[in-house]
């Protein structure tokens, strides 16, 4: 537990309380990011430095 902890803050960095949450609020954020990918991409792909590209090089969106 002492090594899972440390890469679970880093694996979901970005996504407060994620772990927390139940399956429907889950269900909901994977489903708008999945929606909203081409246009977060573009975002990426123009400024890949602005928030949105900070949130797209985290681990757990890049899977």
């Amino acid at each position: 537990p002492h090594c899972q902890q440390p890469l679970a803050s880093i694996w979901y960095k970005g996504l407060p309380g994620w772990r927390k949450r139940n399956v429907a609020i889950k269900t909901i954020m994977v489903v708008s990011l999945i929606v909203l990918m081409p246009a977060m991409a573009t975002d990426y792909f123009i400024l890949p430095r602005s928030s949105i590209g900070q949130l797209l090089q985290t681990p757990f969106i890049k899977n």
